[in-house]
C-alpha cells in the first residue's frame, strides 16, 4: 500500500506543503482574540528571535515526522470503505490531534534552548484545542494532492 508520504508526493510538494502549513498557523493566531492572540505570537516571535524563518524552519523540520505520525490513520483511511481522507481524518480527529501532538511534544523535549522549551510547556495546555482548530483546513489541504480521494 502506499504511504502517505508517497501520495502527498511530499519530496516534491514539501515547499508548498510547508508554506500551506505556516499560513494555516499565522491565519489561525491571526483569528484569535486579542488576549488570546498575545502569547502564540510572543512564542512564534521568540522563535523568529532565535532562527530567522524560524516557524517556516520548524516546520519544515517536522513535516515527515508529521507525515509519518499520521500514517496509521491513513493506512486505515484506505483499508475502510471511505473514498475521501479528509472527513475520515476528521472523523478521527482525536487520534490526529494526540499524534500531531506527540511529534511536537518530542520536538520541544529535545529542544536545546530553554526560552523554546518553556514557552512549549507554557503553551502546550491549550495545543489540544489549538491543534483541533485547525485540523479540518489541514485535513483539506492533505487531501488536495489525493483530489480528495484515495
Amino acid at each position: 500500500m502506499p504511504t502517505l508520504a508517497d501520495a502527498l508526493q511530499l519530496e516534491v510538494r514539501h515547499e508548498f506543503l510547508v508554506t500551506q502549513c505556516v499560513g494555516l498557523i499565522q491565519q489561525r493566531i491571526a483569528d484569535r482574540g486579542v488576549l488570546s492572540r498575545i502569547p502564540l505570537q510572543t512564542a512564534v516571535s521568540l522563535l523568529e528571535s532565535i532562527r530567522p524563518q524560524g516557524l517556516r524552519d520548524i516546520v519544515s523540520r517536522l513535516l515527515p515526522d508529521f507525515t509519518q505520525a499520521l500514517e496509521p490513520l491513513y493506512q486505515r483511511f484506505l483499508e475502510s470503505n471511505q473514498t475521501q481522507f479528509s472527513p475520515f481524518l476528521q472523523t478521527h480527529s482525536e487520534q490526529a490531534v494526540a499524534a500531531l501532538l506527540g511529534v511536537a511534544d518530542a520536538c520541544a523535549a529535545q529542544s536545546a534552548n530553554g526560552a523554546i522549551r518553556m514557552a512549549y510547556r507554557r503553551l502546550r495546555p491549550g495545543a489540544v484545542d489549538e491543534v483541533r482548530a485547525v485540523l479540518p483546513a489541514l485535513a483539506e489541504l492533505l487531501s488536495m494532492p489525493l483530489g480528495g480521494m484515495r
